[in-house]
């Protein structure tokens, strides 16, 4: 059986067995894609828990190497429209 690491609110994690869905790269639960484009209308797709994506938009994510190939701060920051729009096309297509 599957086992996967999940972060809990204090800051630490536990390790929880079942079937929870694919694994992110640091074991935890899958909840997300990296939406980093790399050509020809394909996205990055990295399976990403809570913890290892970096929420930069309304429904998109990057993972870290992504995120850091932007230049932004490691501590998080929201896209403003005019960055979305410059990553990922028109964001209100």
């Amino acid at each position: 059986m599957p086992c996967y690491r999940v972060a809990m609110p204090n800051g630490g994690f536990a390790l929880v067995k079942g079937k929870l869905g694919p694994h992110c790269s640091c074991g935890g639960v899958t909840t997300r894609l990296c939406d980093y484009p790399v050509g020809k209308g394909k996205t990055c797709d990295r399976k990403l828990c809570e913890r290892c994506g970096h929420h930069v938009g309304p429904d998109k994510d990057l993972c870290l190497e992504h995120y850091k190939m932007r230049g932004l701060p490691i501590t998080g920051i929201w896209l403003d429209e005019m960055a979305q729009a410059d990553l990922f096309g028109d964001v209100n297509a």
